[in-house]
């Protein structure tokens, strides 16, 4: 029995729960926010005095005022947040909201709403202590229950009354449809707000806070009081609620107090008594904040380079010296996420043993001497002990602690690229949609992780094409042979080998391109890649050789110096504009205005080749032929695979070449995968082929290898 495949299951099943997925996003969201109360905070508390002094000479007062104003502006409504954007991550996840039929708008306003009625209104708006980190608890519910409330009310009470009209305004009759569940949910929450006020409910949880301290408090700070201390912070923290916070009396009663008899004895002349103290807990267990997150950030900067979290530890690392971790615990995150309760938990219970034995046995002098908090690791660590030994230390407890987190980042990749394939194919299946007529969704607005997948896809591939040196953007060349196998030409195919999503299809290439404005950009860069590749080949000798590019039908409709641009490549490369071949697919909506046909005859007046792929099944078939600029047809892959078996296909095909015999056109029959195909085509009158039973689309060292070995037509 593999017990890590069932766990790593366990783990997917609970991490992509809709809840916990939409809490995920939703602190992701306002992950910016906290980054910039980080930065602040740790300006503001950088234990270097002559910074300090540099900053109150140069500004006075004043640039600690204005960052204690930025701090206070980020931090303290971090809970007011919170409720907006996992209301607005898990609003996402509801058909109503997808389908466009409910607002998101709608669904915050209703969260806010919901959480100003349950914390009760005073002379201020909100208590502070709610706003802040504190409440985040708080936040995380009402967002989740308020949302799922108005919903449900949203999608029954919709299906009941249709209040639109044709003369009504639209969005007075989308803000009024809201009304009865607004107050519903409201409704509910304040009847919640009674109830927790008629049953004490604040008292009751107060009481089991101080229940909590004293019980800690008559263990007289051993080390079992220690660990358990620490166990319930880090897991009040994994639940979005401000460990330390609760447990701030029990900690000014041990570990202030300790510290404070230490200091004393030292200045007295005395040895320390204490192990556990204040300085203890900051210097050698919450090293980066609490969970001894500075290993964390250690074990993903070294996890893997382009790796999700590496990249959040790289944003978090320099505030994380200075043991400030909102920004990992927001980022990555560690609130409500599985793959790391357990490191999160246990890295600073061990470490914390450790250090005990280390100061208990005295390999390392107890602490005397105050620190504050942000004092950076190693530094921290000698003031604090008067020794190098508490330096020393200090690098073994973070090393361990890497150990610690080390397998489950390695897990928690797994988990997200596991994660990231499932949401690549329900990106592709929506991108691939025009294939039966529909209109394609646009991937590139939408705000959830669909929408931030299709806009990295879209910047990577953009990335590529401007990358001379580009290695993932590629052509292969795949061989138009005669019957008796001599090589006529290639057409050059897009390639695109994604570093964590493998090859994708030319389609979903097209169809990003397509909605980013990138279509003449690509078209561009195929044009010249090609080309480019065509001209070193005629420097190998192979003259004669004629290269197709697809044309995509916008590219010909909206790059205005297409034709230009052709014959600057003509005369950079030096190569013949008959052998170049221009190919449009007829499925596709080819523009039938003037100026696009004039486009093309003026591409046909220059020498380039013009072909019709995929001919014989569209509605203009006719009309190309019909319009002299056409020379080249590609007879329809589907006709070409039936044509030993369907007499209607052969009829097609055999009136196809009749017709373009008598009009001096070129056909090509594409798809052609077995040898009697082949031969029934021959027997039809086609003689230029191309499909699997000659090659597939090949590298160019290997085209031309494939070249070398069955020559090409003279």
């Amino acid at each position: 029995m593999n017990l890590s495949k069932y766990t790593d299951l366990y783990l997917d099943k609970i991490s992509n729960n809709k809840v916990i997925s939409a809490i995920r996003c939703g602190l992701l969201y306002i992950v910016p926010m906290v980054m910039v109360g980080s930065f602040v905070l740790m300006i503001l508390n950088l234990p270097i005095p002559a910074f300090q002094n540099f900053m109150n000479n140069t500004f006075g007062v004043h640039w600690r005022n204005t960052g204690l104003a930025i701090y206070k502006g980020t931090f303290d409504i971090m809970s007011l947040a919170a409720v907006i954007s996992i209301a607005y991550a898990y609003a996402q996840s509801f058909k109503s909201v997808s389908d466009g039929l409910l607002s998101p708008f709608y669904i915050i306003l209703c969260a806010l709403c919901s959480y100003f009625t349950f914390n009760p209104v005073g002379e201020i708006l909100i208590p502070a202590n709610d706003a802040n980190s504190s409440g985040l608890l708080t936040a995380i519910i009402v967002a989740i229950v308020s949302t799922g409330i108005y919903v449900f009310l949203f999608d029954h009470i919709r299906s009941k009354k249709k209040v639109y009209s044709y003369d009504s305004d639209s969005l007075l009759m989308d803000s009024l449809r809201n009304i009865t569940p607004l107050f519903i949910t409201l409704a509910i929450f304040g009847l919640m707000r009674i109830l927790f006020d008629i049953f004490h409910c604040e008292v009751y949880i107060q009481a089991i806070v101080e229940k909590i301290n004293g019980a800690f408090s008559s263990q007289n700070g051993g080390l079992a009081a220690t660990v358990t201390y620490i166990l319930v912070i880090q897991i009040l923290w994994f639940f979005g609620i401000h460990g330390t916070n609760v447990l701030d009396s029990l900690a000014k009663t041990l570990f202030v107090s300790a510290s404070a008899v230490n200091i004393s004895l030292a200045m007295a002349g005395s040895a320390p008594t204490e192990i556990i103290t204040k300085e203890f807990l900051d210097a050698f267990v919450f090293m980066g904040g609490a969970g001894c997150t500075l290993g964390l950030l250690i074990a993903l900067l070294i996890s893997g380079e382009n790796s999700n979290g590496n990249r959040v530890a790289k944003y978090s690392l320099l505030p994380g010296i200075f043991n400030i971790n909102e920004t990992i615990t927001y980022g990555l995150p560690i609130i409500f996420n599985p793959y790391y309760l357990i490191p999160f938990a246990m890295s600073p219970i061990v470490i914390s043993i450790i250090s005990y034995i280390a100061f208990r046995t005295g390999l390392v002098p107890l602490t005397a001497h105050r620190v504050e908090w942000p004092t950076p690791i190693l530094l921290s660590g000698y003031v604090s002990t008067g020794s190098i030994a508490g330096s020393i230390l200090q690098l073994v407890n973070l090393s361990v602690s890497v150990v610690i987190y080390l397998p489950f980042v390695k897990l928690y990749e797994k988990h997200i690229i596991r994660s990231n394939q499932k949401l690549f194919q329900e990106l592709t299946s929506k991108l691939m949609s025009s294939d039966d007529n529909s209109v394609p969704e646009k991937v590139l607005e939408r705000s959830d992780s669909l929408g931030s997948l299709a806009r990295l896809l879209v910047s990577e591939l953009e990335q590529a094409i401007d990358n001379p040196h580009n290695t993932a953007l590629q052509l292969h060349y795949q061989p138009k042979v005669t019957s008796n196998g001599k090589v006529h030409g290639a057409e050059a195919l897009l390639r695109w080998f994604h570093p964590k999503f493998g090859y994708l299809p030319p389609p979903i290439v097209i169809a990003l391109c397509d909605e980013a404005g990138l279509v003449n950009k690509l078209g561009r860069w195929v044009i010249k890649t090609a080309y480019y590749q065509l001209a070193d080949w005629n420097k190998l000798g192979h003259k004669n050789l004629s290269l197709s590019v697809n044309l995509m039908p916008k590219q010909l409709k909206e790059d205005s110096g297409l034709l230009d641009y052709l014959h600057q490549i003509i005369d950079e490369t030096g190569i013949l504009a008959t052998n170049m071949e221009m190919e449009l697919t007829e499925n596709e909506a080819i523009d039938q205005s003037i100026s696009t046909k004039a486009k093309l005859e003026k591409v046909r007046a220059a020498g380039i080749n013009l072909s019709i792929d995929d001919f014989g099944m569209g509605n203009s078939s006719l009309l190309y032929i019909r319009d002299s600029y056409i020379n080249i047809i590609k007879i329809d892959i589907s006709l070409v695979h039936s044509v030993t078996t369907n007499h209607q296909s052969q009829e097609i095909i055999r009136s196809i070449i009749s017709l373009c015999e008598q009009v001096d056109i070129d056909v090509v029959a594409e798809g052609v995968e077995t040898l009697q195909q082949m031969e029934k085509l021959e027997e039809m009158g086609c003689h230029l082929f191309q499909g699997f039973l000659f090659s597939k689309a090949l590298p160019s060292e290997d085209f031309v290898e494939y070249v070398k070995i069955h020559g090409c037509v003279r």
